[in-house]
């Protein structure tokens, strides 16, 4: 599936920036849209209908994907997840702060 999704973003992508669009992919796979296509298809690039048919394939053969909860956001002007860490904000809130 990364593979894939590499392929529809032109390659030359970091994995991270790959990994988080194949979990976004899967995230229209998994839910109940009827226009899972066109929904892919502004993640990525338009694809054929054999890509497409592969995504789907993959989609079907991942059974342990979650959701992400409310403390991610979508920044579709960037086109990348941005996950908030609730730890963090809380040491920062105690005047603690420390960079791993």
């Amino acid at each position: 599936m990364l593979s894939l999704v590499q392929q529809q973003l032109g390659g030359g992508q970091p994995p991270g920036t790959v990994a988080a669009t194949a979990d976004e992919v899967l995230g229209v796979l998994k839910n109940n849209n009827p226009n899972k296509r066109e929904e892919i298809e502004k993640l990525l690039n338009p694809m054929s209908n054999h890509d497409f048919d592969q995504m789907v394939s993959f989609g079907n053969l991942i059974t342990d994907f979650q959701e992400e909860e409310d403390n991610v956001m979508i920044d579709d002007n960037v086109g990348f997840t941005i996950v908030f860490d609730e730890e963090e904000e809380q040491e920062e809130e105690n005047g603690f702060y420390c960079c791993v």
